[in-house]
C-alpha cells in the first residue's frame, strides 16, 4: 500500500486519472504528481481539487521523481521496465482500500452486459450493488460511496500488471482473440485475463465458460465451470458445472446433480448464457433463499451502443452497436437481427482498427449474411477488399459523413442499418461512445423521427 506522505504520481488524467487523484486528495495525499501529454489548465480545474497539484511535461522527469506512480490502464508500460518496482495498478490500489466483497468479470465479449444485469439483479433483491471499473464510473468514485458490493468490469489492460488483485467471486466470459496490437500474442492475452483467478485463495471462487477449465492452470481457487450444454463429466481441476437443461438451471458435481433455478423465475431476455451465470452467481454467493422469497425477478438492463435500436424512418430501422469492438460481436449482432427477421435485409457499418486481429474470417462469415457493408476509418480500403474477395457488395468511406451520405444513396425501405465497427474507435473518436453518439446524431440529423429513442433489442454476446 503507497504512503500518502509520498510523492504520488498519475499519469494519465482521463476518467481514472481524475478519479485517482480527487480521492488520493481527499484522503490526505499532499504531494500529488500528474503527467499527461494533453494537460491543460483547464483540465486541472475541472477536478477542484483543494489543493495545487504539480504537473510535468516531461515524462522521464515524472517517473524519475515520483515514489510511486499510478498509471492509466491505457499506458503499455512495456517500454518503462525501469520503473516496474514504482508502479501501483488502479486495481490494486482499489483492492487496497475497499473492505467489502468484490465480483470482478472479464472475457472477451459480454462484460458490460453481464455487469449491468447482475447489479441491477443484487439490487432488485435488496443488496447496495454498486457496479464499476471498465465502464464508469471509475473504480476509485466508489471508494467514497456506501456499496455493500462491488461489481467491477474488468478489461485485460486494467489486469495485465495486477500484483494481488483478488476477487472473491470472479467470472471470466469468454475468450477471443483481441487487443493484440497490446499484448503482442495470444499467449500474452490470455495471461493478463487469467490475472483475475492468479491471486485468488481457496476460499474464494470462479466462475469460467467450461471450454477453459481444462486449459487452465493450477489455481487456489474453488473453481466452477458454466455452459448451455449438459457436461458429459466434472474436469478433475473443477467443483462443478452450471448447465441449461430442460428450461431450468442446474448443477452437476462429481457427487450429484440439483437444480438451482427454474427460468421462469429470472428473466432478463435473450442472453441464454447470462441466465446461467446469474443462477450460478445467486447460488455461489448463498442468496438462493432471499432469490427464492422475491422470484420471478425481471431484469430490463439496457446497454447504450449494445445493439441499441434507436431510430426508425420509412420503415428503415437503425441500430447503434458502437460497443462491438471485436468480430464475435458483430456476427451475433447480425445473427440477432437475421434471427429477428430473416427477410429484411441488413446493411452493415465496419470500420476502426482491428488491434491486431486479421478481419479477414469475419468478412467471409458475413458472405450471405448482409446485403452491404459499407466500411468506413483507417482499414476501410482493406475492409473492402475483403468484401471483394467475398463477394459481399461494398464500398469504403473516410468518415461517419460521408457513411451517411451512402446511406442516404442506398438505403431502402425494409432495411436494417447496423453499426456495428468489429473494431477500436481511436483512429477517430476518443472511445466507443463518443463514435455511438457521434452515428446516432448524423442519422437523427439527416432522417425525421419516426418513433422515439432508446428501444433496445437483446442481444446474446457471449457465446
Amino acid at each position: 500500500m503507497l504512503s500518502l506522505n509520498a510523492k504520488v504520481g498519475i499519469w494519465g488524467l482521463g476518467v481514472v486519472g481524475n478519479s485517482l487523484a480527487r480521492y488520493l486528495v481527499k484522503a490526505g495525499c499532499a504531494n500529488l504528481l500528474i503527467y499527461d501529454k494533453k494537460i491543460t489548465p483547464e483540465s486541472l480545474s475541472d477536478l477542484h481539487l483543494p489543493i495545487v497539484v504539480q504537473t510535468l511535461t516531461d515524462l522521464e522527469r515524472f517517473l524519475s521523481g515520483c515514489d510511486y506512480i499510478i498509471p492509466s490502464p491505457g499506458i503499455d508500460l512495456t517500454n518503462y521496465r525501469a520503473y516496474k518496482h514504482k508502479f501501483i495498478t488502479e486495481l490494486d490500489f482499489f483492492f487496497d482500500h475497499w473492505r467489502k466483497p468484490i465480483v470482478g468479470i472479464t472475457g472477451t465479449l459480454g462484460k458490460t452486459t453481464l455487469t449491468t444485469q447482475l447489479t441491477e439483479l443484487l439490487q432488485k433483491m435488496g443488496l447496495n450493488a454498486v457496479a464499476g471499473g471498465n465502464i464508469e464510473p471509475a473504480m476509485c468514485d466508489l471508494l467514497d460511496g456506501s456499496g455493500q458490493l462491488a461489481v467491477l468490469e474488468l478489461s485485460s489492460f486494467q489486469l495485465e500488471h495486477a500484483r494481488y488483485f483478488a476477487p472473491d467471486l470472479a467470472i471470466w466470459t469468454n475468450f477471443y482473440p483481441n487487443h493484440l496490437d497490446r499484448h503482442q500474442t495470444m499467449a500474452a492475452y490470455y495471461g493478463a485475463k487469467l490475472k483475475i483467478l492468479s491471486y485468488q485463495t481457496a476460499a474464494q471462487k470462479a466462475l469460467v465458460p467450461f471450454e477453459l477449465l481444462l486449459e487452465l492452470p493450477a489455481v487456489e481457487v474453488q473453481l466452477f465451470g458454466f455452459s448451455l450444454q449438459v457436461p458429459a463429466s466434472i474436469p478433475i481441476n473443477c467443483q462443478g458445472v452450471f448447465y441449461l437443461y430442460d428450461q431450468q438451471i442446474r448443477l452437476r458435481t462429481c457427487a450429484n446433480d440439483q437444480l438451482i433455478m427454474e427460468l421462469s423465475q429470472l428473466q432478463i431476455g435473450t442472453h441464454q448464457i447470462n441466465l446461467v451465470i446469474l443462477g450460478a452467481v445467486i447460488y455461489l454467493q448463498g442468496l438462493q433463499s432471499r432469490f427464492n422469497a422475491l422470484a420471478p425477478i425481471a431484469i430490463n438492463a439496457q446497454i447504450e451502443h449494445r445493439l441499441e435500436k434507436f431510430h426508425t424512418f420509412n420503415q428503415i430501422d437503425f441500430y447503434n452497436d458502437s460497443k462491438s469492438t471485436v468480430a464475435q460481436a458483430t456476427l451475433a449482432a447480425v445473427r440477432r437481427l437475421r434471427l429477428n427477421s430473416s427477410v429484411r435485409p441488413v446493411i452493415l457499418i465496419l470500420g476502426g482498427l482491428g488491434k491486431g486481429v486479421d478481419r479477414e474470417a469475419l468478412v467471409a462469415e458475413l458472405a450471405g449474411q448482409v446485403r452491404l457493408i459499407i466500411c468506413f476509418e483507417a482499414e476501410a480500403k482493406q475492409l473492402e477488399q475483403y468484401c471483394q474477395k467475398y463477394q459481399i457488395s461494398s464500398l469504403a468511406c473516410v468518415d461517419l459523413p460521408s457513411v451517411i451520405r451512402a446511406l442516404k444513396d442506398r438505403a431502402c425501405s425494409d432495411d436494417q442499418v447496423l453499426f456495428s465497427p468489429a473494431g477500436a474507435s481511436f483512429d477517430l473518436f476518443v472511445n466507443y461512445i463518443a463514435r455511438g453518439h457521434e452515428f446516432k446524431q448524423q442519422v437523427v440529423n439527416n432522417w425525421p423521427v419516426d418513433i422515439e429513442f432508446g428501444t433496445a433489442l437483446g442481444l446474446e454476446e457471449s457465446r
